[in-house]
Parts: structure tokens; sequence; C-alpha cells
């Protein structure tokens, strides 16, 4: 599961540098919609799993990544708030 979390912000991370080398960079909110979709997902599997799984120690993983992408979710927002970069999807709701 951990593998997973990286793989997909290794993803989202590359996305972003690709987009960078492209004709026109990502904004500092598109950047923070990035990785807060990315810690979304995180948190949405891990929940999914605590659901489906029967293996203690499966679940115990579950809750850590529930806690570590809640607690990265916190300081993503924090540090966007800072710089005045919100992300883009939380200005249209």
């Amino acid at each position: 599961m951990k593998k997973i979390g990286s793989a997909i912000l290794a993803l989202s991370f590359t996305f972003v540098f690709g987009a960078m080398a492209s004709a026109q960079a990502p904004t500092d909110p598109q950047i923070v919609g990035i990785v807060q979709t990315a810690n979304r997902i995180d948190i949405d599997h891990a929940r999914l799993v605590l659901k489906k799984s029967t293996n203690p120690q499966v679940k115990e993983f579950a809750n850590q990544m529930i806690s570590d992408h809640t607690s990265l979710e916190r300081s993503v927002s924090d540090l966007a708030n800072k710089l005045g970069a919100k992300d883009e999807n939380q200005r249209h709701r």
C-alpha cells in the first residue's frame, strides 16, 4: 500500500514537472490541487482497505496511512494558505 501511495505521488510530481517542461508551467494552485488529489486518493484507498480487509496488520497499516496522509493534507493546506495558493477547485465550491 505504501508503494502504491508513493507511486501515485511520484506520478503526480512527474506530471507537474513534465508540465513544467512543456509550454506552460502549472500554477501554484494547480500544484496544490494535484498534491491534495493524490493525498485524497491514498486516504480513500486506505479507508476502503479498512472495510474489506480482515488482516489486522493490513488494517493497522491502513490506519497509519490515514493518519499520515491526514496530517500531510493539513500541512499542504497550511502551506497553500501561507503562500496564497488555494486549490482552484476549492474556490468554486
